[in-house]
């Protein structure tokens, strides 16, 4: 029950990244019956193309093993190089068509399911030995479904040719008729007649087996919602955890540019080692003075060096320094509860510097 309930959840369909994968792995549709339905065409077409050639390669063969019986001894060497000689001859008149059948279902795999390599398929799988799947896998549907068609194709094979071959008993009896040279011609084109209703019965099973096998690919390959996002969490990684790395980043890149702006402030404020604020206070465009720059640790440190490098005035007042480092952000202007305390700072330093400038 708790499968049927987790299949039902799976309404999504796949993603085109879980098809890639699976694509790696070697699962990919593929409809068994379609390439040897291109295989068999291939075949029939060769046939009927090169009917000709084949009887008189056929007919020369056999005039050989004639004009040559009563040059073998009915022995066990003789036997094998008489069967040898069949196999040779008979091998130098297929080849043709059996490079097309290995070619032509090459190719109709690779139309299907594009170029695959993976040895994935080849991994050893402990579930396969387990006798509870295994029994399911035997009454699953695909083998319902295999069952099903090999039985439909059975009968209508069955049935087309019973009909084909009722209807051409008249002619195949009126070949005794004909000159025996013609006899292998005439069959052949017989049997084309045969073959081509089982070929169309062939069409018929493949479109069905095609469409089957894509419907239950795409079935078997559907998402739920919680697997659409474990994928994009592997993908992407935790949205939180994104989220929060770029916090961190963005931090750090404010941090950055913050410390060089400590060259412009009017005053670094230290607790004296461990918090460092720096604030700019312009009165003709500013309503009070701002943090452009502030920091803890190292980074404090960096901030004072960079305030003596570039003459700021330096002001050690640890309450004050740890309120504004709790309280205001950079680029924040400083609340009216600190406008006394750091204009009697930024008072002082300005008194300094016009006296030192005197």
């Amino acid at each position: 029950m708790a499968e049927e309930s987790q299949d039902e959840e799976k309404t999504e369909q796949a993603t085109p990244f879980r098809l890639q994968e699976a694509k790696k792995r070697g699962q990919v549709p593929k409809s068994q019956e379609f390439n040897s339905l291109f295989v068999l065409s291939a075949g029939l077409f060769i046939l009927v193309l090169l009917s000709d050639t084949f009887t008189n390669q056929f007919f020369n063969l056999n005039r050989k093993l004639l004009t040559s019986a009563t040059d073998f001894a009915l022995d066990t060497s003789n036997s094998v190089q008489l069967l040898a000689l069949i196999l040779e001859n008979t091998f130098q008149i297929f080849w043709p068509l059996t490079l097309l059948f290995f070619v032509v279902a090459i190719i109709m795999n690779l139309v299907q399911t594009g170029p695959i390599f993976s040895f994935h398929p080849l991994k050893p799988d402990i579930n396969r030995l387990h006798p509870i799947k295994g029994f399911k896998r035997v009454f699953s549907k695909r083998m319902i479904y295999e069952t099903g068609k090999t039985l439909l194709k059975l009968g209508l094979f069955a049935m087309t040719a019973a009909l084909t071959l009722h209807w051409m008993l008249p002619r195949i009896f009126s070949v005794m008729q004909v000159d025996p040279h013609s006899h292998f011609a005439i069959l052949l084109r017989l049997s084309f007649i045969v073959l081509i209703p089982l070929v169309l019965v062939f069409v018929l099973i493949a479109i069905i087996d095609l469409v089957y096998s894509r419907l239950e690919f795409a079935k078997k390959m559907r998402m739920s919602h919680r697997d659409i996002k474990e994928e994009f969490k592997r993908r992407e990684g935790d949205p939180h955890i994104k989220s929060k790395r770029k916090q961190i980043q963005a931090e750090r890149l404010k941090q950055v540019n913050a410390v060089a702006n400590v060259k412009k402030a009017d005053v670094l404020i230290t607790n004296p080692t461990h918090i460092a604020i720096a604030l700019i206070y312009d009165s003709n465009a500013m309503n009070a003075p701002k943090v452009v720059a502030k920091g803890a640790g190292e980074l404090a440190q960096k901030m004072k060096h960079i305030a003596y490098r570039f003459q700021v005035p330096i002001v050690e007042d640890k309450p004050l320094a740890r309120q504004l480092f709790r309280d205001i952000e950079i680029e924040q202007t400083i609340s009216s509860e600190y406008f006394s305390v750091v204009a009697r700072i930024l008072a002082r330093i300005y008194t300094t510097s016009t006296n030192q400038q005197h």
